[in-house]
């Protein structure tokens, strides 16, 4: 006769049964398969790949992205639930004009995606891994002037191009929200690649958790009429709330030479 199992000691035996499982699952995620696992690219290109983790069928997953990759979709997004069946992971990522420099900006490149087995309150882990681009050479063309004015009247399109009669002159308008004032933080390169000339910029709004009032800004690039044939203009944009950011959006159009 089989003696009963009390229902206490099946509670207490269950989560030291799940632990290694739970160990074991999270090592096959970070010896995920990256596919293509290097992707060759040009300052301005939004990428395409999968990762395919060899984790258990069923499984479900907590995962984040940041920095200059997003989940694809429509919308895209940073935050994602994922179940482990037949559907890889699809990511985009942004090809920039800039290298990590600092040993800050080493560790942040290569924290791009974080994971965690859903609803075990274990925490999330990095990848710790590049993002797979092989970005083609290129060479700063001119240097470009950066100026941001608060300015909160709706424009479309939002990205627009003027020449004067000193400069050319790339307008970005950021979306409207309720927060504190405070100017985006931008970055901005014209590069020459591929046979191709490229102004690329990002845009980092911070609207704060202080719901105060409207808030928009204007930020213009603006170059030397010595370069001549068309450019083109590839604008990145963050909107942040407090240390919450949403997933960037691309804005593009072709400067004429």
């Amino acid at each position: 006769m089989r003696a009963a199992i009390s229902p206490v000691l099946v509670v207490l035996l269950t989560p030291l049964a799940c632990g290694p499982v739970n160990i074991q699952q999270e090592a096959g995620f970070t010896k995920t398969d990256v596919v293509p696992r290097q992707i060759p690219a040009k300052v301005g290109d939004l990428v395409r790949f999968e990762l395919r983790p060899p984790v258990s069928q069923g499984t479900e997953w907590d995962l984040e992205t940041y920095n200059r990759v997003r989940f694809s979709g429509n919308p895209p997004s940073v935050s994602q639930t994922w179940v482990a069946e037949h559907d890889p992971i699809h990511l985009e990522a942004m090809v920039p004009p800039w290298d990590p420099v600092t040993q800050k900006e080493r560790v942040e490149s290569k924290n791009w995606f974080t994971f965690a087995l859903r609803n075990t309150g274990g925490e999330s882990q990095s990848l710790n891994r590049p993002v797979p681009i092989h970005r083609a050479p290129f060479q700063q063309l001119a240097p470009v002037t950066v100026r941001s004015v608060y300015a909160s009247k709706e424009k479309n399109p939002r990205l627009w191009f003027v020449r004067t009669a000193e400069r050319n002159e790339v307008t970005f308008k950021t979306v409207n929200d309720m927060g504190v004032p405070q100017l985006p933080e931008v970055r901005a390169a014209l590069v020459t690649t591929a046979n191709q000339q490229v102004l690329y910029a990002e845009v980092h709004s911070n609207f704060g958790e202080e719901r105060k009032e409207t808030v928009g800004y204007e930020t213009t690039f603006s170059y030397p009429l010595t370069v001549s044939g068309p450019v083109s203009v590839v604008v990145v944009e963050w909107v942040g709330h407090g240390a919450y950011a949403g997933a960037f959006e691309v804005f593009r159009l072709t400067a004429p030479g």
